[in-house]
């Protein structure tokens, strides 16, 4: 298998909602639960059985809101679906893209931390 990822991506299991722009708006029209499965620097695949309104998330902005436990605030990064894939299980697979030119270096800096945490495994 090749693999055309720039940056490894580790593995995890973190609590996460996404806010998904409505088109030409600054709006915010539906909001999926799920959970963070893989993450680097640039992107992430994020896992929901919520089940949209729509599928047609492809180049959409979200916003994603990772909670990475219960004492702190969820990291929020901008971001586009990059690949969406719906399984026979009922599951929504959304490959997100993060838009890094957009995040300030506070983001940057909690999102490399993220990366470091003892708990996550280098996903293969």
């Amino acid at each position: 298998m090749i693999n055309l990822r720039k940056q490894a991506r580790l593995n995890t299991h973190l609590p996460a909602s996404l806010s998904v722009q409505q088109a030409n708006s600054e709006q915010h029209s539906q909001v999926l639960t799920g959970t963070i499965h893989d993450i680097s620097v640039s992107g992430c695949r994020f896992k929901t059985d919520s089940q949209p309104k729509a599928l047609h998330h492809l180049d959409r902005l979200i916003e994603l809101a990772i909670s990475l436990d219960a004492s702190t605030v969820p990291l929020k990064i901008k971001a586009k679906v990059s690949n969406s894939n719906a399984g026979r299980n009922g599951v929504l697979s959304l490959g997100i893209e993060f838009l890094t030119e957009q995040m300030c270096p506070k983001i940057n800096q909690q999102l490399a931390q993220l990366l470091q945490y003892p708990m996550l495994s280098k996903a293969s």
